[in-house]
């Protein structure tokens, strides 16, 4: 069989620390951003559609309305991270932090948190009933 391409990556970030920065409305579209840090960034309402970000510091980051379909964040710390509103449809959180996080209860049904580090994650109130204060991952 004819081996495929390997895929190719709109900008690549590998490792760069972005710590604090201001990325509000970015369009990081297929991003290659693996172990990157950005930690406390300001990424309110970019695109990170199809975006890997395995192993990445999100620690702190501020998520709130960011597309993040597809988005690849396995084994990623999004520790407090609020994604408040964030697409997540087909994203991929599979053994991340995601302890005291803050996301859409609707938004995280979507997306794949298989092994997620086990820890509270606070619904957006505004997109969940009142007595769901709190989501558990298993």
């Amino acid at each position: 069989p004819a081996r495929q391409p390997p895929e190719r990556f709109s900008t690549v970030l590998t490792g760069v620390d972005l710590s604090y920065a201001d990325l509000q409305g970015c369009i990081l579209t297929k991003a290659d951003l693996r172990h990157a840090k950005l930690t406390g960034a300001d990424l309110r309402k970019a695109n990170l559609s199809g975006a890997l970000l395995n192993n990445a510091d999100l620690t702190d980051c501020d998520l709130r309305g960011a597309v993040l379909d597809g988005a690849q964040f396995a084994r990623a710390k999004l520790a407090h991270a609020n994604m408040s509103g964030a697409g997540m449809k087909a994203a991929n959180f599979a053994w991340a932090d995601l302890s005291h996080a803050v996301v859409g209860a609707r938004n995280l049904q979507e997306a794949n948190v298989f092994g997620a580090i086990r820890g509270t994650i606070k619904a957006d109130e505004r997109q969940a009933p009142a007595k769901s204060a709190e989501i558990r991952v298993a």
